[in-house]
């Protein structure tokens, strides 16, 4: 679908008997049931359907409305991708830097018409019942739906480049003997984590650590209040961390994980990073 901004109003086709063959389907009025039949799943709310073609599969994601929450978007994008084409879309994709890429990829607000068969006919191109295409719509047609449409074809192209470069790092890497290792741990451990981390530098890997412990006096998180402030964005840079790693090296002495740890396991775990614990017996 091509958006021209300047497309005339809709007039439904004819055959060559001059009968009616096309009828605009409204789904900014239909029921939920409607919208189900009709292609659209709605589990957070926000009824999104797909496109796609015999080429390229699924090309594009296509909200109701305009204006809409964006996560709310991409969240039912993500779960129609695991449902029709059995693939986590980019949304989960591990790779560094590809979460960044879909969110500087915004859907664009469009107008389009709902067109399917009219009642009655029987037409060859229609696959089934429930059958819809698009057509661009100027803004003032009277039978044009606000839709937003999240393209994912410019996302696939950043994506596969991003493949490309990560790729190639690691191979640089792997011929030099280096590896990405990730420290977790708790910061009760930071001088555990200190020394491991000059051991692995020595051996020449790339060591990613927390590198703020909030039970430490420092001007930067001077009360509670900073601190809890602080501390989900450290979460988040500490899992960023162990979506680059090769690997994931816990420092547990005494074999002590506490929560923060166990979940950055876990994190670990679904992105298939290997896990080690230092010391080995822990």
């Amino acid at each position: 679908m091509t958006d021209t901004g300047t497309a005339p109003h809709f007039e439904p086709a004819v055959d060559q008997l001059g009968n009616v063959i096309e009828a605009v389907w409204r789904p900014d009025t239909a029921t939920p049931a409607e919208l189900a039949e009709h292609g659209f799943e709605q589990p957070y709310g926000l009824p999104v359907t797909w496109l796609g073609n015999e080429d390229d599969g699924l090309t594009a994601y296509v909200a109701l409305g305009h204006d809409i929450d964006r996560r709310r978007l991409l969240a039912t994008a993500n779960r129609i991708a695991r449902s029709t084409e059995q693939w986590a879309n980019a949304i989960d994709d591990p790779t560094p830097g590809v979460l960044f890429t879909v969110l500087n990829h915004p859907p664009a607000q469009k107008w389009a018409v709902f067109v399917e068969p009219a009642e009655g006919t029987d037409v060859s191109h229609w696959p089934g019942d429930g059958a819809w295409y698009l057509e661009s719509a100027a803004p003032d047609d009277p039978a044009a739906t606000a839709i937003t449409v999240f393209d994912l074809q410019p996302v696939r192209d950043d994506v596969h480049r991003l493949h490309r470069q990560v790729e190639h790092l690691r191979t640089r890497q792997a011929r030099r003997g280096r590896r990405i290792i990730t420290i977790c741990g708790s910061t009760r451990f930071w001088a555990e984590m200190a020394q491991v981390n000059a051991e692995l530098t020595a051996r020449g890997h790339i060591v990613l650590a927390p590198g703020c412990n909030l039970k430490a006096p420092n001007g930067l998180w001077a009360d509670e209040t900073a601190r809890e402030q602080l501390k989900p964005e450290l979460d988040a840079l500490h899992r960023d961390k162990i979506r680059l790693a090769d690997e994931v090296l816990v420092i547990a002495p005494g074999g002590y994980i506490g929560d923060s740890t166990r979940a950055e396991i876990d994190h670990a775990h679904r992105l298939r990073r290997p896990v080690r614990y230092w010391p080995q017996n822990s």
